[in-house]
């Protein structure tokens, strides 16, 4: 009997469409969710003799879903890649600094998945739809990366180029005093969701399987749930102000984050907790022109807890530069295709 826990996904950049990759360049053990085959199946809808359809028929077939997996250093650029579209690589030796931003278009991708020891299967021309980063207090960082596939294929054999990453997990804990919003450390922060959504959308042919899968609008928001001091960003949201004067009315217009924006930083750290590891291993992600969509959660409650506030940002495009960008810095040179 298979057993659920026995299961990998192992993933590769393509030179281009079309040119499925023959080996992979990284693999990774799951925290949940997964990746495989899918099919829409549809009713021939015409009139009969009794209540019961007499015929379905395939409309499409695909790959699809969604992995989840703990951040490490390495594994994680090329997902990065994978959503936001440029990548660009700086050093001479370990570490290396890459720098991901938000393109026009994104790469194409082959993955494999391993489930039971049994089931092999490849998925060729794949396009992330979503790559969303979580973070919460006393956890590991993970990351939930959407899939879209034009072509499932079975396999007889396991694909095992690439060796699983095992180490150097970031941890919620290491991003301690490096989680800043207008530039001021905020400690109190006890969980973070970066979301992309890419819009990515499969476009179909003459063909079951689609031809094409295209890029479209750009999503991306931050969530943080942290503890508060004061009432100053929902005074700012609703008033305009962190001290709104006596009376003042609900104002009209957005409100946009001052300085920086948001600079978050995950990095290893030695056993003192406080000396960064060498060569350093980090993850960070900026965002300079955001806006306050939201904030909810500050409710009263029937037993004195401190209030939190989940306070939920949108991500717009800046006068020059990336809306969204996330330097990585780790052992690899670069994120080539094969």
């Amino acid at each position: 009997m298979p057993a659920g826990n026995i299961a990998d996904i192992a993933y590769s950049l393509q030179t281009a469409k079309g040119s499925g990759s023959a080996t992979s360049q990284h693999r990774i053990y799951l925290a949940g969710g997964g990746l495989g085959p899918e099919r829409d199946h549809a009713d021939l809808e015409e009139t009969s003799g009794t209540r019961l359809r007499a015929e379905g028929y395939i409309k499409q077939t695909r790959a699809g879903g969604t992995p989840q997996a703990f951040v490490r250093p390495d594994m994680i650029g090329l997902l990065l890649y994978a959503a936001m579209g440029a990548k660009a690589v700086t050093g001479a030796a370990d570490p290396w600094t890459h720098t991901f931003t938000l393109a026009l278009t994104q790469p194409w991708l082959t993955f494999w998945r391993m489930l039971g020891g049994l089931k092999y299967e490849k998925f060729i021309d794949s396009k992330l739809t979503s790559l969303v980063l979580r973070s919460s207090a006393g956890n590991p960082l993970t990351v939930e990366f959407g899939v879209v596939g034009l072509t499932p294929q079975h396999l007889t054999a396991q694909e095992t180029t690439a060796t699983v990453e095992k180490i150097n997990t970031f941890m919620h804990a290491d991003g301690k005093g490096q989680f800043l919003i207008e530039t001021v450390p905020a400690s109190t922060i006890e969980s973070i969701v970066v979301t992309i959504n890419t819009g990515v959308a499969l476009q179909q042919g003459d063909a079951i399987t689609a031809n094409d899968a295209t890029e479209g609008q750009i999503e991306a928001t931050i969530e943080t749930v942290q503890t508060i001091s004061d009432f100053a960003a929902w005074n700012r949201l609703h008033y305009g102000s962190a001290t709104p004067a006596n009376n003042a009315p609900a104002t009209p217009n957005v409100i946009e984050l001052a300085g920086t924006g948001i600079d978050f930083k995950w990095a290893k750290r030695q056993a003192d907790g406080t000396t960064l590891v060498t060569p350093e291993r980090s993850l960070q992600v900026t965002a300079t022109k955001l806006q306050i969509r939201s904030i909810t959660g500050l409710d009263p409650n029937v037993n004195g807890d401190p209030l939190k506030q989940t306070v939920t940002y949108r991500v717009y495009e800046p006068a020059a530069g990336s809306g969204l960008t996330a330097v990585l810095k780790n052992g690899k040179s670069s994120y080539p295709a094969i």
